[in-house]
C-alpha cells in the first residue's frame, strides 16, 4: 500500500508487528536477489611402495592433496519499507494511526558483489607400516608424519599443524596383546614454547579363553579382558594466538587540559581524541588442554556364539580446559572484558556401556534380540567461579549438566502471607504467585539461595531392538529410551502466560493448578529458574517399525529381478512417558524449532 501520511509517498510499504518485523510479500517482491556462483577443486596424489627388498614387511603410503574452494555472491541487497502501524486517539478523540519504522528501504541502481568466501587446503602424509610374523609372536608398526596448511577467508593467518605417530601392536599366540601409541602434535594456535607436546596411550588385552584352564569351561566360546589408556590433546577454541596481546583504537578518549568550554579534566566525549585500549591480554603459557583417557572392558561369546555381550568401563578427564576467568580475576585488577585465557577449568565423565545380543532359529523361525545400554556421569573437578558464601553453591563437586535455580516449596495461600519471607524478584507478590525455600535462613529470598535441582543430560540411555523372520517373512523393532533426568518446561509453551499472547493450552488447562497465578504483565518471581518447571524426562520410544516380505526368486524372475522385497516401515512410532503436552524427545520441537513427525510409508525393493 502508499501511506499518504508515511515519509515516502511513491514506494510502496508494508505493514509488521512488534513480534513479526518481516512481511512475506515484501521479501519475496522488494527483499533484493543474488546468483551465488561456486567452484571446487580437488587434487590429490597417491604414492604406496613396497619396501621389501629394503625391509620385508615394509610398506610406504605418500599422500598429498590440495583442496579449494570459491563462492561468489552477485546481486542486489535491497530492502523495502515498512511500518509497525498502531491504532490510537488524537487529543480530540479522532482516531489516528501512528507509525514506527522498521525497515527504510534500500533500493539499488545497479548488480553489485555481496559475498565473497574462498578457503584451500595443502596436506601432505607419509606412513611406513611394517609388519613381521613368526612363530607365535606377530608385531605391526608404523610411523606417521602429517602436515597441513588452511587459509580461508577472516582468519589473521594461515592455519598450521604438525603431526608426528608412532604406533606398534605386539601379539603372543593371538592371546595375550600390547597395543602403544605416541603423537607428537603441534599447532600455530600456542607461543613457540608450547606448541608442541608429546601424547602418549597403550593398551593391553588377554583373551582368555584361548588359555588351557579355561577351555575346559562349557558355554564360553569366547572371552577377552581388556584395558587402554592415554593422554589425548586438544584445541578446544577455534581463534588462535590467544598467547599475544591485542589492542584496540577507538575516538572515544579524554582531552585533559583546557578545552573549548573550559573543561580542566576534559571531556568524555571529544571525538577527536583518539586512545588504545587492551582488547585481550595474552598468556604465553597457554598450552594444549589434555583428556587423560581410561576404559577397561569385557567381551564374550557364549552359547555356541548365539549370545554376545560387552561390558566397559570408562573414566575421562579434561584437564587444562582453556576458558576466560571471569570469576578467578577480580575486576579490580582492571581488565574485565580483556582477561587473559588460561588452562583452568577440569571435568570428569565417566560411566558404564553394556551390550547385550542373542541370536538363534527353531525351525523355520529366525529371531535375534538384544540391548545396550549406558549409565553415565560428571562430576567438576575444578572451575572459574566466585567466592561463594555457602558450600551448596559451589560447581565443584557437582555434575558438569547440573540444573541450577530456586526450590520451589508450593504456593502462595494468602497475600498477607507473601510477607513472612520476601523474595526480591518483584515488589509485590500476590496469592498463587509461586513460594522458594529459604535455604541459608537469612529471612530473605534471592540468588543465594538457588542450589542444584536436578541434572540435564539422562544418567541412562538404553536401546532395545528385535528381529523376527519366519520363511520370507519378516518383523523388525528398534527402539530407544532415556531415563533419570529433568526437562525444563521454559519454551513459549509453558511460559507464554501473559501479555496478548495467551495461546497455549497448558496455560489455560492448568490455571490455579500446574501453572501460577494468571495475570497481564509477568510477575517474574513465578519465572526464574526453580524445580517447579522441571519435570521427569524420562521416555520410552518405539521408533522403528519394519514389516517386509521377500518375494520368493521364482515369482522375482517374472520381471527378471534378483530380489523383491514389499515393505511398510513406521518412525516414532509409539512413545511412553509422563510427558503428555510435548515431545520428550524434543521439547521444543513444533514450538520453537521443526516439529518430529510420526510418519508411516510403503515401497518395493528390486535388486537386478
Amino acid at each position: 500500500m502508499y501511506a499518504a501520511f508515511g515519509d515516502n509517498k511513491v514506494a510502496p510499504w508494508y505493514a509488521v508487528s512488534s513480534n513479526y518485523k518481516t512481511n512475506p510479500i515484501g521479501n519475496l517482491m522488494h527483499n533484493g536477489y543474488y546468483t551465488e556462483t561456486g567452484r571446487t577443486g580437488a587434487s590429490n596424489i597417491t604414492f604406496e611402495y613396497d619396501l621389501k627388498e629394503l625391509v620385508p614387511g615394509l610398506k610406504s603410503t605418500t599422500y598429498a592433496g590440495f583442496n579449494l574452494f570459491n563462492s561468489i555472491r552477485i546481486g542486489k541487497a535491497e530492502d523495502y519499507i515498512a511500518y509497525i502501524a498502531t491504532p490510537g486517539k488524537t487529543d480530540a478523540g479522532l482516531d489516528t494511526i501512528r507509525l514506527s519504522k522498521v525497515h527504510d528501504g534500500v533500493d539499488m541502481a545497479g548488480q553489485a558483489k555481496l559475498h565473497d568466501y574462498y578457503s584451500q587446503r595443502f596436506v601432505v602424509y607419509e606412513n611406513l607400516s611394517y609388519e613381521k610374523s613368526w612363530n607365535v609372536h606377530s608385531i605391526q608398526a608404523g610411523l606417521t608424519y602429517y602436515i597441513g596448511k588452511s587459509t580461508r577467508n577472516g582468519i589473521e593467518e594461515p592455519q598450521r599443524q604438525q603431526n608426528a605417530v608412532f604406533n606398534g601392536v605386539y601379539s603372543f599366540k593371538d592371546r595375550y596383546v600390547f597395543q602403544g601409541m605416541l603423537n607428537y602434535a603441534g599447532t600455530y594456535s600456542f607461543d613457540k614454547g608450547k606448541r608442541y607436546a608429546l601424547f602418549p596411550a597403550a593398551g593391553l588385552s588377554w583373551v582368555i579363553s584361548e588359555e588351557g584352564f579355561f577351555k575346559a569351561l562349557k558355554g564360553i566360546d569366547y572371552l577377552k579382558i581388556r584395558a587402554e589408556g592415554g593422554i589425548l590433546g586438544y584445541e578446544s577454541f577455534l581463534a588462535p594466538f590467544y598467547y599475544l596481546d591485542r589492542w584496540g583504537v577507538n575516538s572515544s578518549g579524554t582531552a585533559f587540559g583546557p578545552y573549548s568550554t573550559g573543561q580542566w579534566f576534559g571531556s568524555n566525549t571529544d571525538n577527536s581524541v583518539y586512545r588504545t585500549t587492551p582488547s585481550r591480554i595474552g598468556n604465553p603459557d597457554l598450552t594444549w588442554e589434555k583428556r587423560k583417557e581410561f576404559n577397561i572392558g569385557i567381551d564374550g561369546l557364549f552359547l555356541k556364539r548365539r549370545l554376545s555381550a560387552e561390558v566397559n568401563y570408562y573414566n575421562n578427564v579434561r584437564d587444562g580446559i582453556i576458558s576466560q576467568l571471569a570469576n578467578t580475576v577480580p575486576l579490580v585488577v582492571g581488565i574485565s572484558g580483556s582477561r587473559p585465557w588460561y588452562n583452568y577449568n577440569k571435568t570428569r565423565y565417566y560411566g558404564l556401556e553394556m551390550a547385550l545380543q542373542y541370536t538363534d532359529r527353531i525351525g523355520d523361525i529366525r529371531f535375534s534380540a538384544g540391548g545396550n545400554a549406558t549409565v553415565q556421569n560428571s562430576k567438576i573437578l575444578k572451575w572459574d567461579e566466585p567466592s561463594y558464601r555457602f558450600g551448596y553453591q559451589s560447581r565443584v563437586g557437582r555434575p558438569v549438566d547440573a540444573l541450577w535455580g530456586q526450590t520451589y516449596t508450593g504456593k502462595f495461600a494468602t497475600d498477607a502471607e507473601t510477607g513472612i519471607v520476601p523474595q526480591i524478584y518483584d515488589e509485590e507478590l500476590k496469592a498463587g504467585d509461586l513460594k522458594y525455600l529459604d535455604r541459608n535462613g537469612d529471612g530473605i529470598v534471592d540468588d543465594n539461595d538457588q542450589a542444584q535441582i536436578g541434572y540435564g543430560s539422562p544418567r541412562l540411555i538404553y536401546a532395545l531392538n528385535l528381529k523376527l523372520a519366519f520363511r520370507n517373512l519378516e518383523l523388525t523393532v528398534i527402539g530407544n529410551g532415556r531415563a533419570f533426568y529433568k526437562i525444563p518446561f521454559t519454551n513459549k509453551y509453558f511460559w507464554n502466560g501473559w501479555g496478548d499472547n495467551n495461546y497455549s493450552d497448558f496455560v489455560k488447562e492448568n490455571i490455579g493448578g500446574q501453572y501460577p497465578r494468571l495475570t497481564y504483565y509477568k510477575v517474574n518471581n513465578n519465572f526464574v529458574a526453580s524445580d517447579f518447571w522441571l519435570r521427569d524426562g524420562g521416555f520410552f520410544k518405539i521408533q522403528n517399525v519394519e514389516l517386509a516380505y521377500n518375494v520368493p526368486v521364482r515369482l522375482g524372475n517374472i520381471i527378471a529381478a534378483r530380489g523383491f522385497r514389499v515393505y511398510v516401515r513406521g518412525a516414532n512410532v509409539l512413545t511412553f512417558s509422563k510427558i503428555r503436552e510435548v515431545d520428550p524427545e524434543s521439547v521444543n520441537s513444533g514450538i520453537t524449532s521443526y516439529p518430529l513427525f510420526r510418519t508411516f510409508s510403503g515401497g518395493v525393493k528390486l535388486t537386478f
